[in-house]
């Protein structure tokens, strides 16, 4: 078996060739190149090279690259993230939803037992609010529950064993009354920002919101008395506080008929069975 000869092969690969064209008719020469197999090599390298390069450029810097398989708009995947994550939130508001009217009408119909604050609480504890305080309303909060801390309201009214006292939910006028079976508490118009409070000790129950009626707390009471405070703008408790009668516990929600007034829609449960306040509360 014959030796692989270094110098013979390369020089085998610089021989040169030379390529004609010829006229067919005089047969003289119309053009000629000489070409070795190196040349042509390198020739075919730098090609490829130049392709590539050119190819890079187009894929990456125009719209060409939307068409390359397993590739994906920065802008579209940001968009799919965003409905998907829109879909999961939905999906959990959902839920909530349900879960809330449920625990709502059981409360109504007497099916749960209030006798046991404890176990009321601790069937509510997993509903916690549906929009997260910022600082800014933490702040807010904080503010207006000292501000509210000495308000003689508070004073005015004391509790002993055998009987159980209720002030006024907020500071203001009535504008819709109790009716059985159409409206089940009374709208009050208040003032821009005004407190609403306590009607009675307690313990918060629930707290929610839903598009229709704003911000929502319900605060049980002694002698299965259940207070409901809808169409706030922001609330001051969580579920499980202790509130005394007159504490702050949210603020009332804008009126859509005065823009410099509030809303507070109060109703007054016993029993599952809607009371009208009006027998309980002198407004």
């Amino acid at each position: 078996m014959a030796k692989f000869n270094f110098i013979d092969f390369f020089e085998k690969i610089r021989f040169r060739y030379k390529i004609s064209i010829l006229n067919e008719n005089t047969l003289g020469e119309v053009w000629f190149a000489h070409l070795s197999r190196l040349r042509v090599f390198l020739l075919a390298f730098l090609v490829f090279v130049v392709i590539f390069f050119i190819s890079f450029f187009l894929i990456f810097n125009t719209p060409l690259r939307k068409v390359m398989p397993g590739y994906m708009d920065s802008e579209l995947q940001s968009k799919l993230i965003t409905k998907s994550l829109y879909v999961d939130s939905m999906h959990n508001e959902l839920a909530k939803q349900r879960s809330y009217i449920t625990n709502i009408v059981s409360l109504m119909r007497g099916d749960i037992k209030i006798d046991n604050m404890q176990q009321i609480d601790s069937v509510m504890k997993e509903r916690e609010s549906f929009v997260e305080k910022t600082k800014q309303e933490k702040k807010f909060a904080e503010n207006f529950e000292a501000d509210e801390k000495y308000n003689l309201s508070v004073l005015d009214v004391k509790q002993n064993n055998d009987v159980i006292f209720f002030c006024p939910p907020a500071n203001g006028i009535i504008k819709e009354k109790f009716r059985l079976k159409q409206h089940y508490g009374i709208d009050i118009i208040t003032a821009a920002n005004e407190s609403a409070r306590a009607t009675a000790d307690g313990v918060v129950v629930f707290t929610g919101y839903t598009i229709d009626e704003g911000y929502i707390i319900v605060v049980q009471h002694r002698e299965n008395f259940i207070s409901i405070y809808k169409d706030t703008s922001e609330l001051l408790k969580r579920v499980g506080d202790q509130v005394r009668i007159g504490e702050a516990i949210a603020i009332t929600g804008k009126s859509e008929s005065k823009k410099e007034s509030g809303l507070l829609h109060f109703e007054l449960w016993q029993n599952g069975k809607p009371l009208n306040p009006e027998h309980f509360i002198v407004f």
